[in-house]
């Protein structure tokens, strides 16, 4: 299946964060929900530098987002449900050609650069040492 866009709507709207999954410091891995159309997106820390992070994004189903934000927003006498259930979204969500670069509460969605391989592994096994970054910001003309 080729890549899909982050959202249809072709806004420039900020993407709601629904829920942060995880933190170091700073969220590492949220579902977004763009108010506009109301796609939501798994957003995934794949680089980051000097107050700026880049995030891998994956598009996931309404249902199955709303199941997720349900099981950590109720609870359940499964410790693992809600786990469970976020990693079988990211496993059959899409993955989007683009990427959301983040400073401060700026945000910026751009395309994947061709020709570069977009990471799937999670930060924490990443270098995180700004050359994603650099290598997005020099396809892009992006000035820091």
């Amino acid at each position: 299946m080729p890549p899909t866009k982050a959202c249809n709507s072709h806004t420039d709207q900020t993407l709601e964060i629904k829920q942060v999954l995880d933190a170091q410091l700073y969220w590492t891995d949220a579902l977004l929900r763009c108010p506009a159309c109301g796609q939501y997106r798994l957003a995934e820390l794949i680089d980051m530098q000097a107050g700026e992070r880049l995030f891998r994004l994956t598009a996931v189903s309404q249902a199955g987002a709303q199941a997720v934000l349900r099981s950590i927003e109720t609870g359940s006498c499964d410790l693992q449900r809600a786990q469970t259930e976020l990693d079988y979204l990211g496993n059959t969500g899409q993955l989007c050609d683009e990427v959301l670069l983040v400073e401060g509460d700026q945000q910026q969605t751009c395309t994947w650069p061709s020709g570069l391989s977009l990471p799937t592994a999670s930060w924490r096994e990443l270098a995180c040492d700004g050359a994603l970054l650099d290598a997005l910001k020099r396809a892009h003309s992006i000035r820091s």
